[in-house]
This record gives C-alpha cells, structure tokens and sequence, in this order.
C-alpha cells in the first residue's frame, strides 16, 4: 500500500459517517501494516516497488504519525470509543468551527489491534539481533523465565531503527497548535490509560463551548480485550522506551494509581454483561494479573517508578493478593500468581533501598513472607497420596532346586502402605526460592549495578 492509499484510509476514518465506516477504516489500516509485515502488501511485492519491506513499513508509520487528525481519532477511540470530528457552525448562527463526536461501538479494541500490529511489526521487520539479555547478572530470581499470559511480549525484541519508528507514535503532542520540541508527547500513553479507568478521562477538548456531542460517551463499556490489550501494550512500551513512557505516565491524571488500583482485590472490571459473575471475577482477576506483569515491568525498567510503586503501597496490595492465592492453594495456576506478585517485590526492593525500610517497617508483611516459606503449607503435604505397592516374595535358587514337590510354590504377595516424604511441587519450589531471594535483597541489599534509567 503506497501513501496514497494510505492518506485516503486516514481521510475515511476521520471524515467517517458512521461506526461501521470508521472501524472497517481502522481495520483496513490494520490490514495494511500486517500485510507489509507478512511481505504480502501488494506495492512490497511489486517489481516496481523501489522501497524495501524495512522503508516501505517506516514511511507508512511516518504518515500515520506524523497526521494529526488520524492521531487524534486513534487515541478518541481508544480513551472514549468515540470519533471527535471539526465542522462548521453555520447553522447556529455562531461563527467559528464546532467540534462533534461520534460514538463508534469496540472503538478501543479495533485501535489496541491497530497498536498490536504495528509492534508485532517493528518486532518482526526490525529485530533486535543481539542476545545479550539486560539485567543484573547472578540473581536467583533473574534467572527464572518471568512467565506471561502476553502473547505479543513473549519475546521482546526491537533494533534502535524500530525503537525510534516506535517512539514517533508515543511522543505525538496532544493538540495540532501544542509543541512538542521536548520529544515527551504522551497523547497516547494517556489514551491507553483511560482504557483501564475510563472514568478519569482528561477531557481538556470538551471544555470548549463549541463542544457538541451526538451520542454520550460508551467509554464504561470497556472490554476485556480492550483492557487487556492495553496493559500489554504498556508493558511493551516500557520495556522498550522506559524513561519516556516513565515521564509518560506521571504527566497523565492519575496515571500510575489507575493501574495500581487494578491490584486491589475489590477492583471493578467495569464489563456490564458479567458484573457480579463466576466469569467476571474470572476476567476481574485476568485484568488484576496483567497488571501485576506491568508493574513489574515498570518497577525492572524505571527506578523512578519502582520508588513510586513503592509509596503507592504495591507491597501491600500484592501481598494481600499473593496471600490469598497461597492459601487458596488451587494449584499451578494460584502459584504462578503467586510468583508473579513475588518477582514485582524484587524488582521494587532491588531498584529502590527505601524498598527494604517499607517492607521491613510491616509485620504484616513480614509474616506473609515468612509463610511462603513454610513447606508444610505444599499441596502433597496437606494432602498427602497413599501409595499402595505390591512387592513380589521371589523364592531362593537354593529353594527351588531343593524342592521335592511337583507343584510349584505358590507367589506370596505383601501389600504396603507407602507415604512418601511430601515434597514441593515446581511451582511451589519457584515460590520458595523467590521468597528467598527477597530476603536476601531485604537484608544483604543488591550489590549489582542498576541499568534501569537509559536513555531512550
């Protein structure tokens, strides 16, 4: 797809005249990116083409970048689920122009595909070949794979040309007359946020008096994919720009509380058909365990956020959850949630000293701490298998020869009753050596040298 098209695909979705014309307008924008990164795009494929698959993706992403009305619509869709377009307002009888919104149905989850396809892109056209792995070298804890449901972030990988490409889309500023000499931007960071808490929106547009609206906004109907899908994609951003997404989030209104309250227990998924449900406390802990990764990520990546983590009470929130799933003690799934709730203590207690004083200053915490290390709470020892073995008496060479009688010596059996030494499961055995390596942090410090604060 050349720019052409390109520029006509963003010209239907802003000038779109209803939902359906504005997503399929997204979707065919989607298309396009995946196409190129599956070298099927008809202009990447053509003889005549005289750009490479790498610029062919990089001009692409230019354009979408560098327009600031397919921006605009991109980040509406996915903070309001709605299309805010500029008009005249000559019927009214007042001079100037009016802006009109329109509500456009899974607006957030067609911009998160939109945003999926465009990293799975760069991931892919532009991978970061290297495979020295960043981090502090000798830990216990670093050395476990950090395990994730994230089907995009499995392998994070991206050169400093696909970073860059990235970091055009993130550093977007957030009106057409607003500079944006600093690079920071955030328009979109802040977009993704209001997914995960529509309900703190920073609506500085519609403060307008010109300001109309056709439809209210659909911003509570949020979807479990949309949400999903977004802290993932925060995950990834801070992985590969995490300074930037850093400074990205504490401009936002409440931007690191609003993923810190999906950790508490009590939080609302906001999803109206299965409020109060078996499947939407399902989804609600999906939701909660995403963020855990995040804040994870955040805490790895930032020791500013890490510190900030910290004083926004993330230790008592991941405890009381890691607790609860201990205890519960439902199997590998309880565990790995359990482990994940660990690996953000590390992170936080080894970017940040302030970390040790907090954690060591609760005894709340302390005692939750100690707990994971008790091996009689393991599910063989609560519940220990009998085993019952049956051992064959075999008879003696000298007893056999020796036998005058025809019949043969009848087999005698011996039951036994077997309990074997409970041992810990794998996942109960990673729970223990991360509670250990956060003792070791707590007490002995962590000697290794950060690399959190690179720049971007």
């Amino acid at each position: 797809m050349d720019g052409g098209k390109t520029l006509q695909l963003i010209d239907r979705l802003v000038s779109a005249s209803s939902p359906s014309d504005a997503i399929d307008s997204l979707t065919a924008l989607t298309s396009s990116i995946n196409a190129i990164r599956n070298d099927n795009d008809d202009s990447s494929s053509s003889s005549s083409s005289s750009l490479s698959k790498e610029e062919h993706l990089l001009a692409t992403l230019e354009i979408l970048a560098n327009n600031t009305d397919f921006m605009m619509a991109l980040c509406s869709l996915l903070s309001e689920n709605i299309i805010k377009k500029e008009g005249s307002n000559s019927h009214s009888g007042i001079s100037g122009t009016v802006r009109t919104s329109m509500s456009v149905e899974e607006g957030d989850t067609a911009g998160c595909q939109f945003l999926v396809a465009v990293v799975s892109s760069l991931e892919k056209i532009f991978p970061n070949n290297s495979n020295s792995t960043k981090g502090k070298g000798g830990s216990m804890s670093m050395s476990m794979n950090m395990s994730s449901s994230m089907s995009m972030s499995s392998s994070v990988g991206m050169n400093r040309r696909g970073i860059a490409a990235l970091k055009k889309f993130l550093s977007e500023s957030k009106s057409k007359n607003a500079g944006n000499s600093d690079g920071e931007g955030g328009r979109l960071t802040h977009a993704l946020l209001d997914i995960l808490s529509p309900g703190i929106i920073n609506n500085n547009a519609s403060s307008d008096t010109n300001t109309t609206s056709n439809t209210p906004s659909n911003s509570t109907s949020t979807s479990i994919y949309a949400k999903t899908q977004a802290l993932q994609l925060l995950a990834q951003f801070a992985t590969l720009l995490p300074t930037l997404l850093h400074s990205q989030i504490l401009s936002a209104p409440d931007g690191l509380h609003r993923i810190l309250d999906l950790l508490s227990s009590g939080s609302n998924v906001n999803d109206n058909d299965n409020t109060g449900t078996s499947m939407g406390m399902g989804m609600e802990e999906s939701i909660r365990n995403e963020a855990i990764l995040l804040c994870t990520t955040l805490a790895r990546t930032n020791a500013g956020s890490a510190r900030l983590l910290i004083f926004g009470e993330a230790y008592d929130k991941v405890f009381d959850i890691a607790n609860s799933e201990f205890r519960a003690g439902a199997g590998a799934g309880s565990m790995a949630v359990v482990g994940d709730c660990l690996k953000l203590a590390v992170e936080m207690t080894r970017q940040d000293s302030m970390g040790s004083e907090v954690f060591l200053g609760n005894k709340v915490l302390i005692d939750i701490l100690v707990g994971f290390l008790d091996l009689r709470s393991g599910s063989l020892f609560r519940n220990p298998v009998v085993q019952q073995v049956v051992n064959m008496e075999e008879d003696d060479l000298d007893d056999i020869l020796n036998d005058d009688d025809d019949s043969k010596k009848e087999d005698t059996k011996k039951e036994e009753d077997v309990h074997p030494v409970p041992y810990l499961t794998e996942e109960e055995s990673g729970v223990t050596l991360l509670a250990l390596e956060l003792i070791r942090i707590l007490v002995l410090g962590d000697g290794s040298e950060s690399d959190s604060d690179e720049s971007d």
